[in-house]
C-alpha cells in the first residue's frame, strides 16, 4: 500500500497510526493500569493494612505520596463522562471505553517479566538497543536493588522460613490478592503464580504466602509508579504539535481540531506537576524515628536510610549514564532519567 500511496496519505496514514498509539497508551497503560489499578492498589492497601509505623508502611509511602489525591482529580476530570478528556476524544459513550480500557490492560507479566526476569538480552538487536529497554533495564536494576536491600533488612522479622508471617503484611497480601483481578481481567491466581507469591504447601493460614514472593511485588510496585509511569504518563510533548498527534480528528484531515487541541493543552497545564525526583533527593527521612516502633530498632533504621543514600548515588551514577547515551542518541530519551523520573504517580 505504501508505494502505491500519495505522500499526503503516507503522512495521514502515519498521523493516525501515532495518535490511535497515544490514545491507546494513555487510557490503557497510564490511566487504568498504572492510576487507576496499581497506584490506587498500593496506596489503598497500605494505609488499611499496616500502621503508620510499619516499616513497609514507610516505604510505600514514598511511592504512593499524592496518589489518593491525583486520582481523585483523575475521576472527575479524566474518566467522567463528558469531562475533559471525553471532551478531547471522538467517543460518544466513555462508559464503553472505559470498559474496553479495563479489558485491555495487560498481566504483570506481559508488563514486566521482560524486567523482572532479565529477558532483555532475548529480545531483537533492534529492541534491546531502543531507549525503553537500555535504560528502562539499568533503572529497574537499581530500584529492584533498593527494594530488595530494604526487605532483607526486616526479613528476620516478617519471615519464619520461606513463608511470610508478619500479620500485618498477610494482610496487605491479602488485599491486593482480592484486587490484583479487578485491575485485570483474568483470574487472580495468575497474577499470584507470576509473582511466586503462593505458598506451595502451606501449614496454616498464616504461611499461604512466601517471603521470596512478597520481595519481588515490592519490586514491581516500585517500578510501576515510577521509571513505568514517567514512560506511559508523559505526553506533553507528544501533544504540543497537533500534527504529530491529536486524541481526535476529522477524517482525512491530518491535524487535530482546535477546541480538541485546546482541551489537550488544558489537560497538561492542570496535571504536568513538578515533584519529587528519584535522581535528586535522599528519601532517608521517611524512616526517621522508625526504631522507636516495635517494628524494628536502630540498627535497622540506620540500615535503611543507608539504603536510602545509596538509592540517590545509584540514580545519580545512571543519570550520567543515560546523559552519555542521549548525546548519542537523535532524540533524548528522558523517561528513564532519573533526574526527571518521580517518586510517585502524583504528577
Amino acid at each position: 500500500w505504501k508505494h502505491t500511496a500519495s505522500e499526503e496519505e503516507w503522512q495521514y496514514a502515519k498521523f493516525v497510526w501515532r495518535s490511535t498509539l497515544m490514545n491507546g497508551v494513555t487510557l490503557v497503560d497510564h490511566l487504568w493500569f498504572t492510576h487507576f489499578g496499581m497506584a490506587n492498589l498500593m496506596s489503598t492497601a497500605s494505609r488499611e493494612t499496616l500502621d503508620p509505623n510499619h516499616p513497609a508502611r514507610r516505604y510505600l509511602a514514598i511511592f504512593t505520596w499524592g496518589t489518593p489525591s491525583v486520582n481523585h482529580g483523575a475521576v472527575h476530570q479524566l474518566a467522567g463522562a463528558k469531562a475533559v478528556l471525553h471532551r478531547m476524544t471522538p467517543f460518544k459513550d466513555f462508559g464503553v471505553v472505559s470498559q474496553a480500557a479495563t479489558d485491555l490492560v495487560g498481566s504483570l507479566e506481559s508488563y514486566f517479566d521482560v524486567f523482572e526476569g532479565d529477558k532483555v538480552g532475548e529480545l531483537d538487536p533492534l529492541l534491546q538497543a531502543s531507549p525503553f529497554y537500555q535504560d528502562g533495564a539499568d533503572f529497574f536494576k537499581v530500584v529492584a536493588k533498593f527494594a530488595d536491600g530494604f526487605f532483607e533488612v526486616f526479613k528476620p522479622r516478617w519471615c519464619t522460613g520461606e513463608h511470610l508471617t508478619d500479620p500485618q503484611l498477610v494482610h496487605f497480601v491479602d488485599y491486593m490478592a482480592a484486587s490484583l483481578g479487578e485491575v485485570r481481567k483474568e483470574t487472580t491466581k495468575e497474577q499470584m503464580e507470576w509473582l511466586g507469591l503462593v505458598a506451595p504447601n502451606p501449614t496454616s493460614p498464616s504461611t499461604r504466602y512466601t517471603c521470596k514472593g512478597f520481595n519481588k511485588l515490592l519490586r514491581v510496585l516500585t517500578f510501576t509508579v515510577t521509571g513505568w509511569h514517567r514512560h506511559v504518563g508523559t505526553v506533553s510533548h507528544l501533544m504540543r504539535d497537533p500534527e504529530l498527534t491529536s486524541a481526535s480528528w476529522i477524517e482525512g484531515q491530518r491535524s487535530g481540531a482546535p477546541r480538541q487541541v485546546m482541551l489537550m493543552a488544558l489537560i497538561v497545564a492542570t496535571t504536568g506537576f513538578t515533584n519529587p525526583k528519584l535522581g535528586q533527593n535522599n528519601f532517608g527521612f521517611m524512616f526517621e524515628g522508625l526504631a522507636r516502633s516495635p517494628h524494628a530498632d536502630t540498627r535497622a533504621e540506620f540500615q535503611v536510610k543507608e539504603l536510602s543514600a545509596e538509592l540517590e548515588r545509584s540514580m545519580r551514577e545512571l543519570s550520567r549514564v543515560v546523559d552519555g547515551r542521549n548525546e548519542q542518541r537523535t532524540f533524548p530519551y528522558l523517561q528513564m532519567h532519573p533526574n526527571y523520573v518521580e517518586n510517585s504517580v502524583a504528577v
